[in-house]
């Protein structure tokens, strides 16, 4: 068994040199394949430039359902950029009373209404008097119609009101020595003094909706 080991030791031997010898040649051969190719340029890996992303431009609805570049519609006119005041003189008649009021754009730049404002009578001390305002749709102020009108600035937008105007004994009725008024969706109010409204019907105030600019009463 001994003399049978020693005879294989020389074989084995060769063998594992050239197997050697082989995988050196190979990984040579590689190597050289490699450097010819530029595969060794994953070390160092060249860098991508990066392209960031450039937001498109909005466009913006128009009146008409197209888009109209840049533009934007104007603003709801805010209490604190608008005046109020009474326009004209009272129209009375069979004891029913019609006053024209005003609200003026004081901003720099146009605003809209659309709808009603709130109104409240108050006493010489600015305390709430009994007061139910109405919005008419037509019974008093058939041509004054709810719409969203625009008021470049300076402009002054007009609304009416009707009250019942009895003998100051009427039970039910409120005199007032001003009024306090909330613009379209606004919170705070304008506050107008000196104006004397005797409105029966539990202070009952029938207001027309805030109109364009330069609108009258036939």
């Amino acid at each position: 068994m001994a003399s049978r080991a020693a005879s294989w030791s020389p074989s084995e031997t060769s063998s594992e040199v050239t197997v050697r010898g082989l995988v050196l040649a190979a990984l040579v051969v590689v190597c050289a394949c490699g450097a010819e190719t530029g595969t060794g340029s994953a070390a160092h890996p060249s860098a991508t430039p990066t392209v960031q992303p450039t937001a498109a431009p909005t466009a913006t609805a128009d009146g008409n359902g197209g888009t109209g570049g840049s533009s934007a519609q104007p603003d709801r006119c805010h209490t604190v950029g608008l005046s109020l005041s009474t326009i004209g003189q009272p129209g009375a008649g069979a004891g029913n009373v019609v006053r024209e009021f005003g609200l003026t754009n004081r901003g720099p730049v146009a605003c809209t209404f659309f709808g009603y404002v709130g109104m409240a009578l108050i006493d010489a001390a600015g305390d709430v008097l009994p007061t139910r305002v109405v919005r008419d749709t037509g019974t008093w102020f058939p041509f004054a119609h709810r719409a969203q009108y625009t008021a470049a600035p300076g402009a002054t937008a007009p609304f009416w009101v009707h009250w019942e105007d009895v003998p100051a004994s009427q039970p039910g009725c409120t005199s007032s020595a001003g009024l306090l008024v909330t613009p379209p969706d606004e919170t705070t109010q304008l506050r107008l003094d000196g104006i004397q409204i005797m409105a029966c019907s539990g202070g009952e105030l029938d207001v027309s909706p805030v109109t364009a600019p330069g609108t009258t009463r036939p």
